[in-house]
């Protein structure tokens, strides 16, 4: 194997695996972005929640 083809093979391994890093490191910025998504969700949920309750509750008193 003549030094140009071993090169460029190494180059293509060194592609790949930086590839590859780049595609794991984005599942994980894609993962964590969907995990605060999800908690401000819950949190936007539970406040509905304790206004639905507290409209609930005022209701009651004002009869």
């Amino acid at each position: 194997m003549d030094p140009t083809q071993m090169l460029e093979e190494v180059t293509d391994r060194v592609m790949q695996s930086v590839g590859e890093a780049q595609q794991a490191e984005m599942a994980e910025v894609l993962a964590r972005r969907k995990q605060k998504r999800d908690i401000k969700n819950e949190a936007h949920l539970y406040l509905l929640k304790f206004l639905i309750n507290v409209e609930e509750v005022d209701q009651h008193t004002k009869k």
